[in-house]
């Protein structure tokens, strides 16, 4: 992945999110809800109102990235309860890879 095998914590943010915002927005979430240093390293994850698109946000030591993808079927499915929710490494490769997600009619896809 982009970060090279690097051993990175992966935030969650428990509710959706509009993501048509900025860098700034994200990490303003991420630093006044969240409550986390934005520069530590780590990785924040947001969804929408329909969880058919995450953006992921984190610092690679240059500058901010940005990784944002958007399901054609289905929706993302945080497992894990509350505002912060912290994902493995694993966790976040299924997320991506679309392993964790429902279909359009509730049930789980695998």
């Amino acid at each position: 992945m982009l970060w090279r095998g690097e051993t990175r914590r992966v935030f969650a943010y428990g509710e959706a999110l509009d993501l048509r915002r900025s860098f700034d927005g994200l990490l303003a979430v991420a630093r006044n809800e969240l409550k986390e240093d934005v520069l530590s390293g780590s990785m924040f994850l947001f969804v929408n109102r329909k969880r058919t698109l995450t953006k992921i946000v984190f610092w690679d030591r240059t500058g901010w990235c940005v990784l944002a993808k958007r399901l054609e079927r289905g929706s993302f499915e945080l497992r894990g309860t509350g505002l912060k929710r912290e994902l493995s490494a694993r966790e976040l490769e299924l997320l991506l890879d679309g392993v964790l997600r429902r279909d359009a009619r509730g049930g789980k896809m695998r």
